[in-house]
């Protein structure tokens, strides 16, 4: 047996739910390993501000030099084009290397290596690779994205979505981006500098006459040339290898923590792309991740507890996020016959998306962060945040309503002390003011100079 090597984590998948969760953990005092493999074929991906800033939050700074300014992005739904938001066009092969750069100037270590299985033990779980050595840890983070294998812990699945990505190379052009929409799915479009192009089509994983593995790259390229905005997209360019074809249905894991392996990102929910941007959604469980890790070996009393805080978290992010592409589904109504369309539109439930306007319902104990920990807090529960919200500019606003008079004017009166002895600075007074005016209490009486 080849020699084992031994860490506090062990972290399955060097992408950006992964590389996050080991940076974070890093910054713990954890030795850390990241084993995985880039990715087999060229990619790209559109992604937001807040990506951006999610990054930055993380500590990546190599990984941020590889996103260039954002591009316009337009968008033809329901019969009407709209230039509508900014996305910068991510080269994902130069990203993901410059993701282990930053690994490795953090002190990370970084194991090339494939990864034949995940050794599921309470005390000492561990990666076993393809030639044979077995890795041990404390913890095991599962963050290989849609290739984990998911075994038989899917709690949640939507509609079966098929992604197919060709790439191709043309005349250098304005960078840009393009979404519509047509019969059997919608096309994702992007313009890179320097002339590299990709056409995404999403389809349903049973759209009649989807061919095996095989056959799917001439379907691909028939599919394509029968859309006349992609024909128009790559006019001039040639095609550069075969199209590559994922699975991007949306699944929410229903074990995201068992016998000391976490999941993370992609492993643990990932939405349908037209819903949400992956990287965003990757970040969402990663950031909060070394916190729960970090609960689980230094305070295994509240195991528990972050436990919970990490499965509630994946929950309601991945049903808000859901939502979200059932209203931009049933917003085409073109085709809502259309088997495609008529499922994506009704999953996963008839809930809102949003829930306007906010108000506060009350107040509960609910697991939140804390000096790296997770520990159990009073927060406010809201409409628009049901897990509830313990701080807001670092001041506990669940505190600040307890006691308070039942006449309006005492209310606001003494909620107003209270700000502003909780939160002496005018800019973090003004905004601990104003969330609580947009919940739907009074902060700040009328006669107030504020």
């Amino acid at each position: 047996m080849p020699h084992a090597l031994h860490a506090d984590v062990l972290v399955a998948g060097a992408g950006p739910a992964g590389a996050a969760t080991a940076l974070g953990l890093a910054r713990l005092g954890y030795g850390v390993c990241v084993v995985g493999v880039p990715r087999p074929f060229d990619a790209c991906e559109g992604i937001s501000r807040r990506v951006v800033d999610g990054l930055r939050q993380s500590g990546f700074r190599r990984a941020l030099e590889q996103i260039p300014p954002p591009g316009l992005r337009v968008v033809d739904w329901n019969g009407e084009s709209l230039a509508r938001n900014m996305e910068s066009l991510l080269w994902r092969p130069g990203f993901d290397a410059a993701l282990i750069e930053d690994l490795q100037q953090s002190g990370v270590r970084v194991l090339e290596a494939r990864i034949a299985a995940v050794l599921h033990d309470e005390h000492t779980p561990g990666l076993r690779l393809a030639d044979g050595t077995v890795l041990r840890s404390r913890v095991v983070v599962e963050a290989r994205g849609r290739a984990a294998p998911q075994g038989r812990g899917v709690g949640l699945r939507g509609p079966g979505t098929l992604a197919v990505l060709q790439s191709a190379r043309g005349a250098e052009v304005q960078p840009g981006s393009a979404v519509f929409a047509c019969a059997e799915g919608w096309v994702w479009l992007a313009r890179l500098a320097g002339g590299q192009r990709y056409v995404q089509l999403c389809v349903a994983a049973d759209t009649p006459g989807l061919p095996k593995r095989s056959g799917l790259a001439d379907w691909a390229r028939a599919r394509i040339a029968a859309l006349p905005a992609a024909v128009a997209w790559l006019e001039g360019c040639v095609t550069e290898g075969p199209p590559a074809a994922r699975a991007s249905t949306a699944m929410l894991h229903a074990r995201p923590w068992e016998r000391g392996v976490l999941r993370v990102g992609d492993a643990a929910m990932a939405v349908d792309p037209l819903s949400g941007n992956g990287i965003f959604q990757s970040l969402s469980s990663a950031t909060t991740a070394p916190a729960v890790i970090n609960t689980l070996l230094r305070a295994p009393d509240d195991a528990a507890l972050a436990v919970a805080f990490h499965s509630s978290r994946l929950q309601e992010t991945f049903l808000r996020f859901a939502r979200i592409g059932r209203d931009f589904h049933a917003a085409e109504t073109r085709w809502s016959d259309a088997s495609f369309w008529r499922e994506r539109s009704l999953w996963p439930d008839a809930l809102a998306a949003h829930v306007q306007p906010e108000r506060i319902e009350g107040a509960a104990l609910r697991p939140v962060i804390e000096d790296g920990l997770i520990r159990e807090r009073e927060v406010l529960l809201t409409t628009g945040q049901p897990l509830g919200v313990w701080r807001v500019e670092g001041v506990a606003v669940a505190p600040l309503l307890r006691d308070l008079p039942e006449s309006p004017a005492e209310r606001a009166a003494l909620l107003e002390a209270r700000i502003a002895e909780a939160a002496p600075a005018p800019l973090q007074r003004q905004q601990v003011q104003a969330w609580f005016n947009r919940h739907g209490i009074q902060a700040v009486r009328e006669h107030s100079s504020h």
